[in-house]
């Protein structure tokens, strides 16, 4: 018996282990102009609406550029990787990487 529960031990750990890995963090962006934009984030094309936001959950750092088209078809380019808690606002004609402060 006592075999038996040491395997059975090791596999609960592991299966906390990936548990743990898989809480990456959701990149937050936020729309703050007055008409929809078009977030392009990994290939995965999201429409935001006027004054709204999205976030993604459990994406963790993104693969690449998050790329932003406003209403204007003006695009807009933050360098990736993006990594939570950092997040993305939209806002006049710009696309700004903020990135909360240390003091909490």
């Amino acid at each position: 018996m006592p075999g038996h529960r040491r395997a059975r031990m090791v596999a609960a750990l592991a299966v906390v282990a990936l548990a743990g890995c898989t809480d990456a963090g959701g990149l937050e962006i936020t729309n703050e102009t007055d008409a929809r934009i078009e977030v392009n984030v990994d290939d995965d094309v999201t429409y935001v609406e006027a004054n709204g936001g999205v976030v993604y959950l459990d994406l963790g750092c993104t693969d690449g550029d998050v790329v932003v088209t406003l209403e204007d078809d003006t695009v807009l380019t933050v360098a990736g990787p993006v990594c939570p808690p950092d997040r993305i606002v939209v806002r006049n004609g710009a696309a700004e990487l903020v990135t909360p402060d240390s003091d909490g």
